[in-house]
């Protein structure tokens, strides 16, 4: 049996030992599955957040490896009101992609809003042979924000090229 003492009211003024044995190791493991679920939380909504840019960055690509656009034989960015490279199943049309090369501020800010892309997201569009000769670029690149890259082969005047869609946040 434990030895207490007793204070002049006659109450214990001594906490037994494995009460705060007890007590400690229910705030460790308290503070340890907070932090747990802490950390799970956060790496959840970056891979959320990883995921929407993706989807939005493949919708982008299907966008404009599948539809022509509108209109259908559109050569400015600034008459169209549907943008698409596609002239046929994974061909794209010269015409188009080249006209939104080195795009300027009011152009790049008329593709994101065809595009729908949020205003606190950016993009960038390349287009390029097999063996990295730049056939077309519009976009902003960012060294230092979290982006992702969608990459996609079609074909313009029958040569293979590389699609990239980044989408930085």
């Amino acid at each position: 049996m434990i030895n207490m003492k007793h204070n002049k009211q006659g109450k214990k003024s001594q906490v037994p030992v494995d009460f705060l044995i007890s007590l400690t190791i229910f705030i460790i493991v308290l503070f340890l599955v907070s932090f747990t679920l802490v950390q799970n939380f956060i790496e959840l909504n970056i891979e959320r957040e990883r995921e929407t840019l993706f989807l939005l960055g493949f919708g982008i690509s299907e966008l404009l490896l599948y539809d022509e656009g509108y209109p259908s034989n559109w050569n400015n960015i600034y008459a169209t009101q549907r943008i698409g490279f596609a002239q046929d199943y994974y061909k794209l049309s010269r015409e188009k992609v080249l006209a939104i090369n080195n795009c300027d501020y009011d152009m790049y800010n008329k593709i994101k809003s065809l595009l729908s892309v949020p205003a606190e997201m950016d993009i960038e569009i390349l287009v390029s042979k097999i063996n990295d000769e730049i056939v077309s670029h519009c976009g902003r690149s960012y060294l230092n924000r979290k982006f992702v890259e969608i990459r996609r082969i079609a074909s313009i005047d029958n040569e293979i090229v590389l699609l990239k869609i980044l989408i930085y946040h």
